[in-house]
Formats: C-alpha cells, structure tokens, sequence
C-alpha cells in the first residue's frame, strides 16, 4: 500500500513539474496562450538563468508562431549568475519579483514597449548600476528597484505617473535621479537611505503627490533639486522637496547637458563611444541619445 502511495506521489510531482511550462526554445522557456497567440516568459523550475539571455520578438513552437508579450511572475528570481537581459519591444509587462536577487546584473534597459514593472521586479539586483526606463512605462511598483546597492543612476521616462512603495529605497549609491514630467504621486519611503542622492531633476511642474517619509535617510542636506523655474517657490514650500539643501531652476543651458526639457524625456538609443548601437548599457561610458536631438554621457563603473 505505502509503495502505492509513493508512486501516486511521483507520478503526481512529475506532472506539476511537466506542467510548469508550454515549451522550451533556445534555453528560454515560455507559457502559451493559444488563444491570444501570445508567450509569456517563465522560470524553468529548478534550473536557473545564466549569463546572457536575449528575449526573442516571436517564437515559433508546432509551426504556430507567438508573440512573446510578457515576463511572467520570478521568471529570473535568483538567477545569480545571470548578467545581461535583452527585452524586446513586444514585451509590455515586467511582472511581480521577475528579476529579484539577480546579483550579478550590472544594467537594464526597459525598452518603450513595457508599460507596467511589477513589485519587487528587480529587489535585491546589488551589482545593478545603470537603469534606463522606457517611455511607455506608466507605473513602476513597490519596491521594484529596492536595494540595489550599486544602482548610480536611474532616469524614468515621460510616461510614468506613479512611483511606488520603497520603488528605489536602500539604494546607497544612486547619485543622479531624473523624474518625467508625467509623475503625479510618489510613494512612502521610495528614496529611502538614497544616501549618496546628489541631484534630482524633477521635470513635473505640478507637484508629484508625495509622503513625508518619501525621502527619509537620503542625503537632501546635502543634495540638489533641480525644477521648472515655473514651479520653484512651490517647491521651496512643500515638504519632503523643501528639505532639499540647494533648489534651483532649470535652465535652458542644463537642460541639453541633461539632455532631456520639460516637454520630452524620450531616450531613443544608447552607443558605446565608437559610435555602435548598444541595446542596454553597458560598464564604461555610455551615449544616450534622446528624442529632441540632444545627447549626453554616462559612465558606468
């Protein structure tokens, strides 16, 4: 009888495993949806991810061709070994905990198509330092970015209308911080112990909803805010953004340098320094080149 049993249970753990994706094509496995014709990314069980993943467009699997739309739920989670991701535009969603405690990813670009990061979808990445986020992208969620410990910059497209809970907290090394003008509300503690918070740019010239505890442990005696001249007295007098040591105007001779106004944060393409398309950024100096024509240097150590 307990020999039965165990076979029972065999049978019925390799089914679960069996069951844990659609199809596995060139290393990376996916969830299909026959309905829609469209794959999503998934974690292939108890093996991980390792060096460079390139996420295809489209898959073909049974000569029915999908669209790889999505990157399910800790599809990455603890891929310690894994050290570049190339998205593709057809991906519009980011899901919960994806890349969480990828340790040895160094940068990410999360191109135009994605509209939402999930919670805690990068959380724990401590070798991330340069993040570039598409202008299709209107939210990104609860610590989706939390302690990321060698994270430096971080630039958030035009799209994005809400930050969340602890989105960036626990970033000790994040110097440069651009928000789009598009940001309407900031989460508790997003920029908590950002300690090493240099300069803000802040392009919203209404001012982002935000938490008195938005900033706690950052470096604001210390740190720049930079806003639209238009805004710069409401600024001065609304906590958090008055406990900013120095916060002045945006020019019009600092905005190219930044490369980004008021009316486009747009990054199209990012170049190594010979002049050669990167799809992310990559260690060194990067060139980003944005949408009104302007452009500016980035180094990634």
């Amino acid at each position: 009888m307990k020999q039965r049993i165990l076979l029972f249970l065999l049978v019925l753990l390799s089914t679960l495993t069996a069951s844990a994706y659609d199809a596995e094509i060139d290393g990376i496995y996916y969830n299909l949806n026959a309905s829609t014709m469209e794959a999503e990314v998934v974690s292939p069980g108890s093996t991980r991810y390792t060096g460079s993943v390139k996420i295809p467009e489209s898959i073909t699997y049974e000569d029915v061709t999908y669209s790889v739309t999505s990157i399910g739920d800790r599809a990455f989670r603890n891929c310690s070994d894994l050290t570049s991701v190339i998205i593709p535009n057809s991906v519009t969603e980011i899901r919960s905990g994806t890349f969480q405690g990828c340790t040895s990813l160094t940068s990410i670009t999360i191109p135009d198509g994605v509209m939402s990061i999930g919670n805690s979808s990068f959380y724990g990445c401590f070798s991330l330092e340069l993040v570039i986020i598409g202008n299709n992208v209107t939210s990104i969620g609860k610590h989706a970015f939390d302690n990321c410990q060698s994270l430096k910059s971080v630039t958030i497209g035009k799209s994005v209308t809400s930050i969340g809970e602890s989105a960036f907290a626990l970033c000790f090394s994040l110097t440069s911080m651009t928000i789009g003008n598009s940001v309407t509300s900031i989460g508790e503690r997003a920029f908590q112990m950002c300690e090493g918070l240099k300069d803000v740019y802040c392009y919203a010239e209404s001012i982002p909803t935000t938490d008195e505890h938005t900033f706690d442990g950052a470096a604001l005696p210390s740190a720049t805010l930079h806003v639209p001249a238009s805004s710069l007295e409401t600024y001065k007098a609304t906590s958090p953004w008055s406990g900013f040591s120095t916060i002045i105007a945006l020019t019009d001779e600092e905005m190219p340098v930044k490369g980004i106004n008021s009316k486009d944060v747009v990054i199209e393409k990012v170049y190594n320094l010979s002049g050669r398309q990167l799809r992310q950024g990559r260690k060194g100096v990067n060139i980003l080149r944005y949408g009104n024509g302007k452009a500016r240097k980035v180094l990634v150590k």
